[in-house]
């Protein structure tokens, strides 16, 4: 899936007359969800890899967009991967950062992909209490490659 999608010659997502990051929202939600996303309205139901939306803030006048880099935990502030979230470097310009911001009060919605699934956590190997397999584990390993099982 490629995104932002091209249809009839046009790029998505749509924003609205001022061209402000907010109107993604505001003007032009159900269009920019289309059949790819689902629209979440409440802050409380924020998963990571949501993309939020802002509306004028302190960081921006004309709203801003970004990730959620963590779930909804009960706080009014949020992590959020984006971009121009920071005073930008006067080297390299605005670069992509996590950053730790007040999003209750600014949260406009959210768009969350469709087919976004989380990657289920990888299963840890149960060690002993010096951080070793257990005996009968390292014996089993041990006599199985030697083939005496």
């Amino acid at each position: 899936m490629n995104l932002p999608e091209f249809s009839d010659g046009q790029l998505w997502p749509k924003t609205g007359t001022n061209l402000y990051a907010e109107e993604c929202w505001t003007q032009s939600r159900v269009v920019n969800a289309g059949d790819s996303f689902d629209l979440i309205y409440n802050f409380s139901d924020v998963k990571r890899g949501d993309v939020i939306v802002l509306s004028s803030s302190p960081i921006s006048e004309t709203g801003h967009i970004a990730f959620a880099d963590i779930d909804y935990n009960g706080s009014a502030s949020m992590d959020l991967l984006g971009q121009n979230q920071v005073n930008p470097n006067p080297t390299v310009g605005h670069i992509p950062t996590v950053t730790s911001i007040s999003v209750s009060p600014y949260f406009l919605g959210a768009f969350r992909l469709k087919s976004w699934t989380p990657t289920p956590p990888t299963p840890s190997v149960t060690t002993g209490r010096n951080g070793r397999l257990p005996l009968i584990m390292m014996t089993r390993r041990l006599l199985n490659n030697g083939n005496m099982i």
